[in-house]
């Protein structure tokens, strides 16, 4: 989101403002790179930044996600085979 544009106010996500809560369901293809089974930080920031503007303006926030499944992979010493 480009500076001093409000996630809320958007016109791309017009149901924003009305919402009282808020569920992001995060994949693990988003959350995790698969070359490193690490979690992708500078991403995970970048959402963490918009959470925080929608708390800000009394959203509640749901987050769900697959992505720990894939991150214990290596963890577990599975390497990059598929669960």
């Amino acid at each position: 989101m480009a500076p001093n544009r409000s996630l809320v106010s958007s016109k791309s996500f017009p149901f924003l403002g009305k919402a009282k809560t808020i569920v992001l369901k995060i994949g693990t293809s988003i959350l995790i790179d698969p070359k490193e089974n690490l979690i992708k930080t500078k991403w995970l920031e970048s959402l963490l930044k918009e959470v925080v503007e929608l708390k800000s303006h009394g959203k509640n926030i749901i987050i769900v996600s697959s992505g720990s499944i894939a991150l214990s992979k290596k963890i577990l010493n599975l390497g990059s085979k598929k669960l």
